[in-house]
């Protein structure tokens, strides 16, 4: 897999974002790429794949188990 990137940081972000490369012990490279990952992430969250019947099946076993997620607030 090839990988391209070309970032431009200014002063104050490039020493903030090295430090915390520096204190995670990665490269900015790395850094750079884990925090553009995570910021993908954020901004596409994953697509809804969970059927109405799957929903139903889960309540059910948490039912079963003696859950009430909704109760709980989750």
């Amino acid at each position: 897999m090839s990988v391209r990137k070309m970032v431009y940081l200014d002063d104050e972000t490039a020493a903030a974002a090295k430090a915390a490369a520096d204190a995670e012990g990665v490269s900015l490279s790395a850094w750079i790429c884990e925090a553009a990952r995570s910021a993908t992430m954020e901004s596409n969250p994953a697509p809804r794949s969970l059927t109405p019947d799957t929903w139903r099946r889960a309540d059910a076993t948490a039912h079963s188990l003696g859950l009430d997620l909704y109760s709980a607030g989750i």
